[in-house]
């Protein structure tokens, strides 16, 4: 095992264990002895992504893809942090492009991409129509409105022959 590799191995620790800035700090050291695995980018890029530092997440991902354009968390990641920072467009082809990438492979977080995006139209859409998104339906013609109409159109028409009679004849006696 190589000294990047036992970093690794600690940053990982640090992270389960929810000490992110130690995780950061491992996997930034493995970066600086072995700058071109895209595993140590995506992992420090997994941490800045927990402490919602968006711009590190971006730098990190970029990084990644430039040394391994298929990888799927260097994607997601990057997606997500698109679409944090309201970049929708390219956010979501990201997570479409990791999605794609997932296809080819069995990976466990398959389902939170899907989520990603999925939230990530719905937002998408949010920003597209924020007056509707908000605001309840309103309806174009009060209750009361619709129903004058309606009486009035009953009114103006003939009577027309029903299987009970006549639909505008009221029975004035009751039936013996």
């Amino acid at each position: 095992m190589s000294q990047a590799d036992a970093l690794k191995a600690l940053g990982n620790e640090c992270f389960a264990k929810g000490k992110i800035d130690a995780a950061i700090d491992a996997y930034s050291e493995a970066i600086c002895l072995d700058p071109r695995n895209p595993i140590y980018h995506t992992n420090r890029a997994m941490c800045y992504r927990k402490k919602e530092a968006w711009d590190q997440v971006l730098r990190d991902c970029s990084a990644a893809i430039a040394i391994d354009a298929l990888s799927i968390k260097a994607h997601y990641f990057l997606g997500a942090a698109l679409i944090e920072q309201g970049s929708y467009p390219d956010g979501i082809a990201n997570l479409r492009r990791a999605l794609d990438l997932c296809r080819d492979k069995t990976v466990s977080y398959k389902d939170d991409i899907r989520k990603t995006l999925l939230s990530a139209r719905k937002r998408q859409d949010a920003a597209k129509w924020p007056s509707t998104s908000r605001q309840p339906r309103r309806r174009s013609r009060s209750y009361r409105s619709c129903c004058a109409i309606t009486s009035s159109l009953k009114a103006s028409r003939p009577p027309t022959r029903t299987l009970r009679g006549w639909s505008s004849l009221r029975r004035t006696a009751s039936p013996a």
